[in-house]
């Protein structure tokens, strides 16, 4: 894959049948709204972020029994952009308090690469990176500051488990 071209979300006929259950229970073509939903990536996002998907998702103990993973992460990047738009700051929490920093759209720009943080999150360890390192660090010079944060959050999990 080239680097700047994002990959296609890949979901599931369950996933797919999940959001439309959950979203248009009463469209009488639901062959037809699938189709959609996988060609249309900005009907997909609006779709995959709508509230009441979230709400479904938080609700459901069993949830990952039922969709993806692909679809989960998915659900949640849509809830974090959606929030996110409409702010012009984030919070960065200490122990005692919560402060605003005026970073959003910083955030939401980074957001929407979500492509390509998912495609290169790994760095080194993935084979095309020899290949493409060059020019995907050149369409995305923050990717090294991501696949630094994998690594972390994966040596914090290792150390919980």
């Amino acid at each position: 894959m080239e680097p700047g071209k994002t990959k296609r979300l890949r979901l599931s006929d369950r996933d797919l049948d999940f959001l439309i259950e959950t979203v248009s229970s009463d469209v009488s073509d639901k062959l037809r709204l699938k189709q959609i939903i996988r060609e249309d990536e900005d009907f997909r996002n609006q779709f995959v972020g709508e509230e009441q998907v979230f709400r479904k998702v938080m609700d459901d103990d069993e949830i990952l029994l039922k969709i993806s993973p692909t679809l989960f992460f998915e659900i949640l990047l849509r809830k974090a952009v959606n929030e996110l738009e409409g702010r012009s700051y984030t919070y960065e929490k200490t122990s005692t308090m919560r402060i605003p920093v005026f970073d959003s759209k910083d955030v939401v720009d980074l957001l929407e690469k979500e492509s390509l943080l998912i495609r290169w999150h790994m760095g080194p360890y993935d084979e095309a990176w020899k290949i493409y390192n060059e020019r995907v660090t050149k369409v995305f010079p923050q990717i090294h500051a991501f696949h630094h944060a994998d690594q972390e959050a994966s040596k914090y999990l290792d150390s919980i488990s």
